[in-house]
């Protein structure tokens, strides 16, 4: 039985995908669902595009830790599908049942099944990019910061082409004030009260300078306290070279910088189509990009 959270946020990527606009889509025959991609049983569904050895993306879903589930990203694994990307989008774990660390290993599975078997539904495992959304951004910056997740499958953060955190929480032991209260209340559930805990769970704290080129964008409308992780975060990557680039999407906030990927007009979907670029390969790349 989905929660009432769940059933708010469908309603809500309901709404503004109709508000976003129109999305390039792929057949149904193009669709491969339910694959089981770890032992805890999750699962994951595939988009494929026309061409082989097409370049890769894992998509992460929101929700707070607790809700949401990958149906709801069908139209967005289409749409990057049919701008050239074989596309994946992963369940994982959900809290108040399933505890951290157990999202986190499930997101690493998912990475190492793109990178073990994407070749076999026409992906090129070795231009693989993870794309999370709030939780799902928490999720996959902990994976591409923290070696000992992929440790786990025999790879390392640095064989990711790259990683987009869009909206995401990266240092959990940051002052949460100005987030719905309803997210601040997931934390607890999700990570437990120990403080330690949540700082081993922050992305920000396991910065090296082996790991993927970064893509950090937070909706201009999203709350101060995102607004401050992705600062934090960005700092931290910097401070040690890592190859970064800041997206500040202009007059969107949390939901609405969801529902417009895969949108022609959408930042994030055309930046990437031509990034992670040869310049941030060499590890010192950094923009700052403002779009409307």
């Amino acid at each position: 039985m989905r929660s009432p959270l769940d059933r708010l946020l469908e309603a809500a990527f309901r709404r503004n995908l109709r508000r976003a606009g129109e999305r390039p889509t792929i057949p149904d025959d193009r669709v491969t669902r339910d694959l089981v991609y770890a032992d805890s049983g999750e699962r994951l569904d595939v988009y494929r595009p026309d061409p082989d050895r097409a370049p890769m993306l894992l998509l992460l879903h929101g929700g707070g830790w607790r809700a949401s589930d990958k149906a709801r990203y069908d139209p967005l694994g289409r749409a990057f599908a049919a701008h050239g990307r074989l596309t994946l989008v992963a369940n994982y774990r959900l809290a108040p049942k399933h505890r951290h660390p157990a999202a986190a290993r499930d997101v690493a599975a998912a990475v190492a099944w793109a990178m073990n078997r994407g070749a076999e539904h026409g992906g090129d495992p070795a231009n693989l990019v993870v794309l999370g959304q709030s939780a799902g951004a928490h999720l996959g910056a902990l994976v591409a910061s923290d070696p000992t997740y992929l440790a786990a499958h025999g790879r390392r953060p640095d064989e990711l082409a790259g990683f987009v955190g869009l909206s995401g929480l990266y240092d959990l032991t940051l002052p949460l004030l100005g987030l719905p209260l309803e997210r601040r209340r997931a934390l607890i559930p999700a990570f437990g009260s120990d403080e330690t805990g949540w700082r081993d769970a922050s992305p920000v704290q396991h910065v090296t300078t082996a790991g993927p080129p970064m893509l950090l964008a937070v909706a201009e409308r999203d709350p101060a306290a995102i607004h401050r992780q992705r600062l934090a975060f960005a700092a931290r990557l910097l401070a040690v070279a890592r190859p970064l680039t800041l997206v500040t999407l202009r007059g969107r906030d949390h939901h609405t910088a969801l529902a417009a990927l895969g949108t022609p007009a959408d930042p994030i979907t055309s930046l990437m189509a031509h990034w992670p670029s040869p310049d941030a390969a060499l590890g010192r790349f950094e923009r700052q990009r403002s779009e409307q």
